[in-house]
């Protein structure tokens, strides 16, 4: 299609401004990326020497108990906002892990398949004709490949001890009035779901730990928002009020010069392989200080695991 009396020299007088804006641009975004990979790696420093775990203050006027330092990360799909939720809650240990990434290891299937098993629908279609989501048992698994993530069911209380002890939470909810659109799985499973189901991360309390009187809530879409404990509850009980919560690792070793990173039992008797080798470990802003250094023969009188919770 032509476009009439466009005159192009009217916006870039010449060529050699042209140029240096663009490279400009280069420059920034490169600036932009290496600023980004050294956060990472500052948050998980910071983390691990125990400084500035924790913040507190106020949320839209509301006075915060405990919040953690979770970076606001943008739902890249339509549909990826269990996925965006679960690198918010990785990144609380300074891990930048693309979502990309996530996305790869996590099964799809058709729509009327199983979200306890996989992604249902195009992570980028539409709800509820060519796409859905995902519930949080393959959430968990996805999450299992780079730190313990565990489903739990929520209560105020819990929920709140998980924050204090700086595990940030990824739960369920929906937007919208929440309506009903269950189906039935080819193998006959029926399927609870609700219109407009979107994962949120919570990352803050206020009140009292025993009785919360309200969360933040980090939302893929919006960003920040405080939430009463009651509105949060009620927009999570259609879903049973199941979440997964992230825990840091507890014991993380490795052979010198092995691109293998394991994590060790609590009796110290069971190895589990990560799927994050030491490489992408360093990447995504992990501290070699927080990985211990044991020797082969040690290592080998360990039994192999699999790393499932």
């Amino acid at each position: 299609m032509k476009m009439k009396n466009f005159k192009l020299k009217k916006y870039l007088p010449n060529t050699k401004a042209s140029a240096i804006i663009l490279a400009c641009f280069l420059i920034l975004g490169l600036w932009q990326q290496t600023r980004s990979s050294w956060s990472a790696t500052l948050i998980h420093l910071n983390r691990l020497l125990n400084k500035n775990i924790f913040q507190s203050g106020a949320v839209n006027g509301h006075a915060i108990t405990t919040r953690l330092d979770v970076p606001f990360h943008r739902q890249e799909h339509s549909l990826s906002c269990e996925i965006a939720a679960l690198k918010m809650a990785l990144s609380a240990y300074g891990l930048d892990i693309p979502e990309s990434e996530l996305i790869d290891r996590m099964p799809f299937g058709p729509m009327n398949s199983d979200p306890n098993e996989v992604f249902v629908g195009n992570i980028d279609g539409r709800m509820p004709t060519t796409g859905y989501g995902v519930y949080w048992s393959p959430i968990a698994k996805v999450g299992n490949a780079y730190l313990r993530s565990e489903i739990f069911q929520a209560s105020p209380a819990t929920v709140a001890e998980h924050i204090n002890a700086g595990r940030p939470i990824v739960m369920w909810g929906y937007f919208g009035r929440g309506s009903r659109i269950d189906w039935t799985t080819p193998e006959g499973k029926r399927i609870p779901a609700v219109m407009g189901e979107h994962a949120r991360t919570i990352i803050g309390f206020s009140g009292d730990i025993d009785a919360p009187d309200g969360f933040v809530v980090m939302d893929p879409i919006y960003g920040e928002q405080f939430w009463s404990t009651s509105d949060l509850f009620s927009n999570w009980l259609p879903f049973d009020k199941m979440g997964v919560v992230i825990y840091p690792h507890s014991k993380w070793v490795r052979i010198e010069g092995s691109p293998t990173i394991w994590e060790i039992s609590s009796d110290a008797k069971i190895k589990y392989p990560l799927a994050m080798n030491w490489a992408r470990f360093l990447e995504y802003g992990g501290v070699p200080d927080g990985v211990k250094l044991i020797s082969s023969q040690e290592l080998s009188t360990m039994t192999n695991g699999f790393l499932i919770y």
